[in-house]
């Protein structure tokens, strides 16, 4: 209140800072951040905040957001919750959000990656809502005006001056002491009565007495200020003001002519009149007002608008509105009133399948587009007629206020003549004349990112399928430039096509099937200048875009790296054969790699289209199959029971239902060995599976399609022996020792063979473990063969012990190898029982990595 007085009185050196503290009865808020700005410090650890965006500040119930979703530069509502949890509710302080402080000795703007840094924002305050006039936090609220001046009002009726409503602004008035309020009122008059000159002397001695005693008794707090003197009187003004002329009616005004408003304002002393205007776009700045004070009280205006649409006329009496502002204005285009504009149309521009001389057929929705550009406001009217003269109906709607989408829907195959006109006059080009032909029937369809914009220089692919027609595909394009095109035929009925433009504007691209456009040819695409971007350099990899692999109804995955392909936006789409749209979702990482995650819902083959800056990268688009593994069906005798050891047995694999791709299958013997089989093909994407297992005991099939492992495998099938498995007549061999359970890296591990004084050259040992290793054969004392080996690495190794070609008992034997820990040793401060010093931890650190590397 008084800074102006102190920088007087003191210079302007003397620096003035806000309140050290930012707080309320309801808590401590804030502290000062800086002595040379009005920002304060949120502490969020006193109160619980919520906020409420500017714009939702007038809902009902608005979304509130926490302290982590701010954003600088926006304005917010305090919502306040407080230590005790007990209440919460809306302080009415609206805060500008300015920055972030991001350390404690640090003050930044928002960094990229917000997410990272720990985020305290600083505020200002910008104003309160709902608080009307406040100067000592006695809060005088709209509500408390609002009925000081309706018991005011309804005293004067009681009184019998006829005033039947009225309109106010008000203001604390900072600049005399003590403090007061100012209130504007404008007294709204009584059609059948008029308020006489006596009437109004006796509201002008009255008004200021009766509308505070009434404020007194709305607002106790405003009471207790008048009482202690902390505020001045009241002082109520009685206003008339009168804004008329052509500039504020809401018809009548055009572009380019300058139009006029005046402002007479009475008994409200020798105050200013402010105007300004807001264009359609909700600019203040881009149409000047003139205002001149032709006599006390009277302001004259003036405004030459420059474009059609509706305007608001703001006008504010000492920088309160006046009462109806602002006033709303409809400015129309002078273009329809002037011949000599009427007949510029060098702005104009039209294009659209439905103005192409060829590919139209009947019953097409044949389309184009009128952009009016500068021209201003005016009647944009198309016709659509046939060689006797009929016409038919045109369909418009428009865009926005220079774009108009216009479409119709021809009946007959002849000669149709398309006529565009603006205020009357035709446009450039118009009339078009389209050679409509007959409706045409075909399965040919086509898709991709070419059929709707690219850039110069860069290839542009769209696919056609044709789904088994057979007639001479064609694909010709027009436009500003010619146009190198290759065709790859993918080998399934769909051709990848891809052209280069060398120039910008609008192409037709015609695909024509014997000659002729197929429904929906020639295709309209926008072709813009080229930027500084690298499509060539983007790089698409993961299995989400391999051929094959991807399974239905699962989230697959693939990764797009633009890190060396400059600055762009990234599209991703994908449909499936039946042009269904599948949803991809696009994360960034931050690092200039983008993840993309789809689910695919049905068996059909997949497109996936990446664009970078409207230009496809290499190898798009993607084509992928994806596979459903849970269609395999694996059936027959062979995965059955009644597995007899030593009979050829076989199985059915069926993967017909279950996408394209491979089966593989790994059958494993009780003792987890590889048994051999043989592949028969019956019948297309029906497998024969024989084998013949030579042991007994559970075996295990593994069915594999595309390395993804079927929901029923492994499948467990119990193999039964046809005789017992040792006869009477073999000798009984056993083994023992240490050495078939364990063993110590470079150390021997011994184990002994009780032949039973068997033929000892029938006996065979093979040990399979994660590296070659040395076998020792000898006898013992007492003549029974001792083997020792001596392993290299640790790790699970098998012994298997054979007489005649077949396992003795036991075998194969499991052993686990272990390493020589006892040369390992482990020393330093970081392990020391009296404790380190922190910056010793690194040291911590490289013995838990030399140990790992030991280990």
């Amino acid at each position: 209140m008084y800074k102006a007085d102190i920088q007087f009185c003191c210079g302007e050196r003397l620096p003035l800072i806000n309140l050290l503290a930012y707080g309320a009865s309801e808590g401590f808020f804030g502290v000062i951040a800086s002595i040379h700005t009005d920002e304060y410090l949120l502490l969020p650890t006193n109160v619980f905040f919520e906020f409420i965006k500017e714009e939702d500040i007038q809902q009902a119930q608005p979304k509130t957001l926490l302290i982590s979703e701010l954003e600088p530069g926006h304005r917010y509502e305090l919502v306040c919750t407080t230590h005790a949890g007990l209440v919460r509710y809306r302080m009415g302080d609206v805060i500008n959000c300015t920055r972030f402080l991001c350390r404690a000795d640090d003050l930044v703007s928002l960094p990229e990656e917000p997410i990272e840094i720990p985020r305290i924002p600083l505020i200002s305050l910008a104003y309160r809502v709902g608080t009307l006039l406040s100067v000592f936090g006695e809060k005088t609220n709209e509500q408390h005006l609002i009925n000081a001046l309706q018991q005011t009002v309804w005293q004067w009726r009681e009184q019998g001056i006829p005033v039947n409503s009225y309109e106010f602004a008000s203001y604390p008035r900072l600049d005399v002491f003590p403090a007061q309020y100012v209130i504007f009122l404008e007294l709204i008059e009584d059609q059948e009565h008029k308020i006489d000159a006596q009437q109004l002397q006796i509201l002008k001695n009255t008004v200021n007495a009766e509308v505070e005693q009434e404020l007194c008794k709305a607002n106790q707090n405003y009471q207790n200020s008048r009482s202690s003197t902390k505020l001045g009187p009241l002082n109520a003004i009685l206003t008339e003001i009168d804004v008329h002329g052509p500039g504020v009616q809401s018809d009548g005004v055009m572009t380019n002519k300058r139009t006029w408003f005046q402002v007479d304002v009475k008994n409200a002393g020798n105050r200013p009149v402010q105007a300004s205007i807001t264009d359609p776009q909700g600019q203040q700045n881009t149409v000047s007002v003139s205002i001149e004070r032709k006599a006390p009280g009277e302001f004259f205006c003036e405004y030459d608008p420059r474009e059609p649409g509706p305007h608001r006329i703001n006008v504010n009496f000492d920088g309160q509105p006046a009462p109806n502002s602002p006033y709303p204005v409809n400015v129309k285009s002078s273009l329809a009133s002037d011949p000599t504009r009427a007949s510029d149309r060098t702005k104009f521009d039209v294009f659209g399948r439905g103005i192409e001389p060829r590919g139209v057929h009947i019953d097409d929705i044949a389309d184009f587009y009128v952009i009016t550009g500068s021209a201003g406001e005016g009647i944009m009217k198309p016709t659509v007629t046939e060689p006797d003269g009929s016409q038919i109906p045109c369909r418009v709607r428009k865009l926005n206020k220079t774009t108009y989408e216009c479409d119709y829907v021809p009946t007959h195959a002849t000669l149709h003549t398309v006529n565009i006109t603006y205020d009357g006059t035709p446009v450039p080009r118009s009339p078009f004349l389209v050679e409509v032909g007959p409706k045409k029937d075909s399965r040919i369809r086509t898709f991709g990112p070419g059929l709707e914009g690219g850039v110069v220089g860069y290839p542009a692919v769209f696919v056609i399928e044709t789904h088994g027609e057979t007639g001479l595909l064609d694909v010709v394009i027009k436009g500003p430039s010619k146009v190198r095109v290759e065709r790859k035929d993918n080998g399934d009925g769909s051709i990848n096509v891809t052209y280069w433009p060398t120039a910008f504007g609008k192409y037709a691209v015609h695909v024509l099937d014997n000659g002729k456009d197929i429904p929906l040819s020639p295709f309209m695409v926008q072709i813009v200048a080229r930027t500084m971007f690298a499509p060539n350099k983007v790089i698409a990899y993961g299995a989400g875009i391999e051929r094959t692999g991807q399974i239905v109804h699962q989230l697959n995955k693939f990764t797009i790296d633009t890190h060396l392909a400059g600055e762009a936006p990234l599209h991703v789409s994908a449909i499936d054969q039946e042009r269904q749209s599948v949803n991809v979702q696009v994360s960034y990482n931050g690092d200039g790699t983008y993840t993309c995650q789809y689910t695919p819902q049905t068996l059909l083959y997949h497109w996936i289209f990446i664009n970078f800056g409207s230009v496809a990268i290499p190898n798009s688009p993607f084509q992928i199959w994806p596979i459903d593994p849970s269609k395999v069906h694996v059936y027959g005798p062979g995965v059955e029971r009644d597995v007899k050891i030593n009979n050829l047995t076989h199985f059915f694999v069926d993967y017909k239902e279950a996408g394209p791709g491979n089966i593989l299958v790994v059958i494993k013997d009780a003792y987890r060995q590889d048994v051999s089989y043989n592949i028969v093909c019956d019948q297309d994407r029906i497998f024969r599976i024989e084998y013949t297992p030579e042991l007994p005991g559970v075996h295990f099939i593994n069915v594999l399609f595309c390395d993804h492992e079927i929901p029923i495998s492994p499948i467990q099938v119990d193999v039964e022996s046809r005789k017992p498995l040792w006869s009477p007549k073999q000798p009984k061999i056993r083994a023992y020792g240490p050495g078939l359970s364990r063993g110590t890296v470079n150390e021997p591990a011994n184990f002994i063979i009780d032949t039973n004084d068997a033929d000892n050259i029938q006996l065979d040992i093979k040990i399979e473990g994660p590296s070659a290793l040395t076998i020792d054969f000898q006898y013992n004392d007492y003549g029974r063969p001792q083997v020792t080996y001596y392993p290299k690495v640790a790790g699970n190794y098998n012994i298997n012990i054979l007489y005649a070609g077949k396992h003795i008992p036991g075998s194969p034997f499991a052993a686990i190898v272990d390493l020589n820990i006892q040369d390992i040793r482990c020393y330093g401060p970081g392990i020391c029982s009296m404790g380190m010093y922190r910056m010793d931890l690194i040291r911590i650190y490289d013995i838990i990595a030399s140990m790992s590397y030991c280990f």
